[in-house]
């Protein structure tokens, strides 16, 4: 499996909204949790500990599960891909998987790139619409990786200047 992180404000807002939408059952116990943890006095630590709160709860309910497992389908980005980065998007259209260059440090020389995923939210809570997206875009992902598809992924500058370049990226 590739090893995969989640940016700490995408896992709280989602654990934050399963407290709100899902079942009482599910949640029991997290508010207890929470309301402890405001009385650490050291902001760092008191940070730490909620950051801890919150990815403890999100993998408890679940929320990492499609993403694991749509990744998991995909077994061609197994040692092709550095690591997964699962990042928030504030909004649909921002959802999307994307690669960036990465070094590898065990192999001097050698780069792979990094998966970014992003997604809402409340996206998370919605298993079978997430995995839709996810397969969609894990797709075009090993697309983009084989080099039978012939993908390159710096495009020459173009005449027409830098903001021509992003829109054409």
């Amino acid at each position: 499996m590739i090893d995969t992180t989640y940016a700490p404000d995408l896992v709280e807002e989602a654990v934050l909204l399963a407290e709100r939408t899902g079942p009482g059952d599910s949640m029991r116990g997290f508010r207890g949790e929470r309301n402890a943890v405001y009385d650490i006095a050291d902001p760092g630590h008191r940070d730490a500990a909620f950051r801890h709160l919150h990815l403890t709860w999100f993998v408890r309910l679940g929320l990492h599960r499609p993403i694991e497992e749509a990744l998991g389908e995909r077994v061609e980005l197994t040692g092709r891909v550095a690591q997964v980065r699962v990042l928030r998007a504030l909004r649909r259209q921002e959802e999307s998987a994307d690669l960036f260059d990465r070094a590898v440090p065990e192999v001097a020389g050698r780069r792979q790139p990094l998966l970014a995923l992003r997604l809402r939210p409340s996206l998370l809570l919605e298993a079978e619409p997430l995995r839709a997206l996810l397969r969609h875009e894990l797709m075009h992902v090993a697309d983009m990786l084989d080099p039978a598809f012939g993908y390159e992924r710096s495009l020459p500058p173009s005449d027409d200047g830098p903001s021509a370049d992003n829109m054409v990226r």
